[in-house]
């Protein structure tokens, strides 16, 4: 009988602590919206001074259980827009309101240098630490050609750019070589973006390995080049080994 008691009372105790535990604290919950009133959906929601926090759903909606009570800054932060918050003064027991209207920002990403070869400034390419050839749109358009294979094959004597016949539509897609590499061993990037290569297999390609399938330079029109760059050995270095 006795310790049928004193279970009793241990239970009566521990729900009156939960009841008084539930009692300090509150709920906060609302919604964020941008400027144009569209929900805001995964902003993250939390309440300064605490790990309380919850991302907002599809509807852009929020609630916060088991707040502390008392005063308190509701926070929201979401990439792309400025953070808000505002105060908020929650009873024990209670449920507050508390609505966004978030304002877009612009992320300013600063550019981004490439330094190759050296820090120095060289005013003769034969003094760069790597092999490294800038031609310009003025070097481009005083060319003889108008094929862009063929200008970058009189500029950088390191291109070839072999004129075949009889060897299949390697006569109409004529690869170039860098080195005498095959022409799929050569990274071509228009703006920072990797060029596509023909469907043309090289099968009687002469002076090249059979199979390869290289870049139509000549698909790209020479007087919409503001720039050449080739980059060879070191240089080539920052583009892993993809390129050579």
């Amino acid at each position: 009988m006795n310790l049928a008691r004193v279970v009793c009372a241990a239970a009566v105790l521990t729900v009156l602590l939960v009841t008084s535990a539930h009692a300090q604290t509150g709920t906060v919950s609302g919604s964020v919206v941008d400027s144009a009133g569209v929900a805001v959906s995964g902003a993250d929601v939390r309440i300064d001074g605490t790990t309380i926090h919850v991302l907002t759903n599809d509807a852009g909606q929020y609630t916060l259980p088991s707040v502390p009570a008392g005063a308190r800054t509701v926070r929201v932060l979401q990439l792309g827009f400025k953070a808000a918050s505002r105060a908020v003064t929650l009873a024990e027991g209670g449920t507050e309101t508390v609505d966004f209207h978030l304002e877009r920002r612009i992320i300013e990403i600063p550019g981004v240098e490439t330094v190759v070869g050296s820090r120095a400034h060289h005013t003769a390419a034969d003094e760069l630490a790597v092999p490294v050839d800038v031609f310009p749109a003025e070097q481009i358009q005083h060319q003889g050609t108008t094929e862009t294979s063929q200008v970058l094959q009189s500029l950088a004597p390191s291109v070839n750019f072999p004129h075949q016949s009889v060897t299949d539509a390697t006569d109409i897609v004529r690869p170039f070589t860098l080195r005498g590499l095959s022409p799929d061993q050569t990274l071509v990037l228009v703006n920072g973006l990797r060029r596509h290569q023909t469907a043309l297999v090289n099968t009687f390609a002469y002076g090249m390995p059979a199979g390869s399938s290289g870049v139509d330079l000549n698909a790209i029109p020479s007087a919409a080049i503001d720039h050449i760059e080739v980059l060879r050995d070191g240089a080539a270095a920052q583009y892993s080994s993809r390129p050579r």
